[in-house]
Parts: structure tokens; C-alpha cells; sequence
């Protein structure tokens, strides 16, 4: 294989890695926003908070990672469902990891939640990338 043709296929993989990170980036703006904003109005539970602020951006999430991210031609069917079950995961890792992490060891809620976002981010990339937008084959 040719040095071109092996960056080629890495060129590609960066960027979709960069555009992968951009939607992220706008959807951890809004996810901070929504849970600061939940944070000063409410004394509900950490977690409860985490979670609200988390599930509101999945449709935001999923129409621009299927379109934008992965160029998916995934139908909806297929895709769709796959795709929540990656971002409900994460939500419950989010949840569980902002519930251990204020709630019963007491430790700063933004320092938590900046530890669960690498963690979620990984798995949501990896569980996107090779299932939910994988390329059909066949």
C-alpha cells in the first residue's frame, strides 16, 4: 500500500474525529448551561440534574452526528435505535458516575462531571463510529 493511501484513510479518520469533537464541544456547551442553570433553580439530586441536562441534547446530538460526524447513510430505522441505546448508556454512566461522585463522595460537581464526559465521549464515539453509523455492508 502506498505512504498516500495509507494517510488517506488516516487524513479521513482525523476528521471525522474533528467533527465528532465540534458536536460535542456545542453539546457540552449547552449541557454545561442547562445544568448550571438546573443547579441555581432547583435542589434536586445531582444525578437527576446530570441527567435532565444530558437527555436534552441527544436529538440535537444524533441528526448531526448521522449527517455531519459519520455522513451515515444508515436509515433512520436502523440507526436511530442503535443510537439511543449508546446515549442512554451514557446517560446512566453519567448519572452513575455524578451520583458516586457528589452525592456519596461529595466531590466537586464540575470536576466529576469533566472526568464523566471523557469517559461517556469514548464510549460514545467508539459505540457510534462501529455500530450505530457503521457502513452497511451487503
Amino acid at each position: 500500500m502506498p505512504l498516500r493511501d495509507l494517510w488517506r484513510g488516516r487524513e479521513a479518520r482525523l476528521l471525522e474525529l474533528l467533527r465528532f469533537g465540534s458536536v460535542g464541544a456545542a453539546s457540552s456547551v449547552i449541557y454545561f448551561a442547562l445544568l448550571w442553570v438546573l443547579t441555581a433553580l432547583t435542589t434536586w439530586p445531582t444525578a437527576v440534574r446530570g441527567t435532565l441536562a444530558y437527555g436534552s441534547g441527544i436529538g440535537f446530538n444524533y441528526l448531526l452526528q448521522k449527517s455531519f460526524t459519520f455522513k451515515s447513510g444508515r436509515r433512520h430505522q436502523h440507526a436511530g435505535p442503535r443510537y439511543a441505546v449508546v446515549h442512554l448508556s451514557g446517560m446512566a454512566i453519567n448519572g452513575t458516575l455524578l451520583w458516586l461522585g457528589v452525592d456519596v463522595a461529595g466531590w466537586n460537581y464540575v470536576l466529576v462531571q469533566c472526568v464523566a464526559i471523557g469517559i461517556v465521549t469514548t464510549g460514545s464515539y467508539l459505540g457510534q463510529r462501529f455500530w450505530a453509523f457503521q457502513p452497511h455492508h451487503g
